[in-house]
């Protein structure tokens, strides 16, 4: 039985090595795996969430002019 990429639903190869495999190779695929465990990773992981927060208000203070 295939497994489908969760992101394009193109099917996936079978791999020995990584069976659990829920995302193909493709640039936005692993984009969207990024995101995914981004978003896992900030909603469980208070510690993670501030640093992230502290990194965007850094990143805001050094390009005021941006917005």
């Amino acid at each position: 039985m295939a497994d489908f990429c969760q992101h394009c639903n193109k099917a996936l190869p079978t791999s020995k090595k990584n069976p659990k495999q829920k995302f193909c190779n493709t640039k936005d695929c692993q984009k969207a795996r990024k995101r995914q465990w981004q978003k896992a990773k900030r909603n469980s992981d208070p510690a993670y969430r501030e640093n992230q927060n502290c990194a965007n208000r850094d990143w805001q203070d050094r390009n005021p002019d941006y917005w």
